[in-house]
């Protein structure tokens, strides 16, 4: 496939924006709300001065959030590297410095262990905690997950997006939503076959 996944993802929403996306306990989000939720955090990263290729890690447990993060990073051309939540200290700082992360996103249940690593660190830009029942005290220097979405408007991102949708229509036309239900997953063989 020739196409950016996050070009994908986009087409998807744009072809089915009420359709589910993500299921995770009791929070349910449709493509539109995926793509929107996406765009605003693409927009922060942005905003934190992350260009096309930094690094972005990822270090979360299964979640509506770590797939959003993933999106997010691609709409901007960003690297997601996603990160084994059982590391310890040494380890996580080996990942995060041999891969010059710019930006770590951790669930607030890991924020100790990011804190005691992230002076180690360089060149981080941006760190954001997710968490939505913690009452624990953050550092100031940590932007809330939840708060970073709603202060950026995902129009900001729009000009990423654009990067990533810049051949959208021909991808749309390649590799169609409807006439590929699940491309994004694997492609059934008449579905590779209407791609040659």
């Amino acid at each position: 496939m020739d196409l950016h996944a996050a070009t994908l993802y986009e087409a998807i929403a744009d072809e089915q924006p009420d359709a589910l996306a993500l299921a995770h306990g009791d929070v349910r989000r449709t493509w539109r709300e995926f793509d929107d939720r996406a765009a605003r955090l693409a927009a922060g990263f942005v905003a934190a001065g992350l260009t096309v290729g930094s690094r972005i890690a990822i270090d979360l447990y299964n979640s509506n959030e770590f797939l959003e993060a993933f999106f997010a990073a691609l709409k901007v051309r960003c690297l997601p590297v996603a990160i084994n939540y059982r590391y310890l200290d040494d380890e996580l700082w080996y990942l995060l410095d041999n891969c010059r992360a710019e930006a770590v996103l951790y669930h607030a249940s890991m924020a100790e262990r990011v804190r005691r690593v992230v002076p180690r660190l360089d060149t981080i830009r941006l760190l954001v905690e997710v968490d939505t029942a913690s009452d624990a005290p953050r550092h100031e220097a940590v932007a809330p997950y939840e708060e970073l979405l709603a202060a950026n408007d995902p129009r900001r991102a729009s000009n990423a997006r654009s990067t990533t949708r810049c051949s959208r229509t021909r991808a749309v036309r390649r590799v169609s939503p409807r006439a590929c239900k699940h491309a994004w997953v694997r492609p059934a063989p008449s579905c590779r076959a209407s791609r040659a």
